[in-house]
């Protein structure tokens, strides 16, 4: 049985395996031991002191296979980007430049540094290890982070963005920053890429804020901004088909979209329903899976992919799923098919 839930220190050493698999371009989670276990400390503290508003929580899931505890996958959100470390992306705008006497009509494309100090929530660090790449095994990853958050409702901001893993080679090259930022700083993009996710500030000192003509780079760059990774090209469709869309921002190191819904919009959140349960037993269910997670705490937050029986507003449930999500006779859960019919 696959469980979805809140990290826990003692799982280290297996999201450091699963962060070896992701390869460059994986801001959020960079190779670093003591980083990671930072970022783990970080998300118990988030679950510990959550409140009535966002304070900028940052949360990890792992999505753990009960038999062996092996982690298959993480995700993670943020309750309110920005904060003392601001967030930095890149936006894209247009002007046209017309000059009637010769019938010249130019689209001039542009790009430039902004930062916010109090932006939206995100919904970021998703990575499922390769050989898991099937089956429902990636919605599960990703739509059970909106399970928590409906569970949460209080500490998210309006507005949740997803920025996507832009093109990156398997050696760790991008196009677009080699043409840009790497020209003006003389960093690689790997050491860019570490230095960020470690301090923020040096694209306030290095960079410069103004708009930069697109026009004038590269073919091989201006071709990658807005595109994803050909792996995180499943994780975008599955956002798109949750609500999300491109609001023409791109990340700052590699131009990757970043995509933008109203939180009560996303339709994991929008469609969710609550049930009592009612029965707990052995029997082997018929009908179709249907993402399960229980009613319960932070810290004991849980979500399985099961069939259950649902009569009005009641549900019955098999005992390994009452186990696993520690529900009892009367518990509440939150349930919701995986996709739309």
């Amino acid at each position: 049985m696959l469980i979805f839930r809140p990290v826990a220190i003692n799982d280290l050493d297996q999201i450091m395996k699963l962060i070896q698999l992701a390869g460059p371009g994986l801001s959020s989670l960079p190779n670093d031991t003591e980083f990671i276990k930072n970022k783990i400390q970080k998300s118990v503290d988030s679950i510990d002191r959550i409140g009535d508003k966002p304070a900028g929580e940052r949360i990890l899931f792992a999505l753990e296979n009960t038999e062996d505890g092996e982690i298959l996958g993480i995700s993670g959100v943020i309750s309110r980007i920005g904060g003392f470390d601001p967030y930095h992306f890149n936006r894209l705008t247009s002007e046209i430049k017309t000059y009637p006497s010769q019938n010249l009509n130019i689209i001039h494309n542009y790009f430039q540094v902004e930062k916010t100090h109090k932006g939206p929530s995100e919904v970021c660090s998703l990575f499922l290890a390769p050989k898991y790449r099937k089956g429902p095994n990636g919605r599960i990853l990703s739509l059970s982070r909106f399970l928590f958050m409906a569970e949460n409702i209080q500490i998210f901001e309006e507005n949740v963005i997803a920025e996507m893993r832009g093109v990156v080679s398997a050696d760790g090259i991008s196009d677009f920053w080699s043409a840009v930022g790497e020209k003006l700083t003389g960093l690689s993009f790997r050491d860019a890429d570490d230095l960020y996710s470690r301090d923020t500030e040096f694209i306030d000192e290095i960079l410069p804020l103004g708009k930069q003509l697109i026009n004038t780079l590269p073919d091989s760059a201006i071709d990658i901004i807005g595109k994803v990774h050909p792996n995180t090209e499943p994780a975008k469709r599955l956002l798109e088909k949750e609500g999300f869309k491109f609001n023409k921002l791109v990340g700052v190191l590699e131009p990757g979209p970043i995509l933008e819904v109203n939180l009560q919009d996303i339709r994991t959140i929008k469609n969710s329903k609550l049930y009592t349960v009612k029965e707990i037993n052995d029997e082997e269910r018929s009908e179709s899976p249907m993402l399960v997670s229980n009613h319960s705490s932070a810290e004991n937050f849980r979500t399985n992919f099961a069939s259950i029986k649902i009569e009005g507003d009641k549900a019955t449930v098999h005992k390994d799923l009452a186990h696993h999500l520690k529900l009892g006779m009367l518990s509440e859960i939150r349930v919701v098919s995986l996709r739309d019919n």
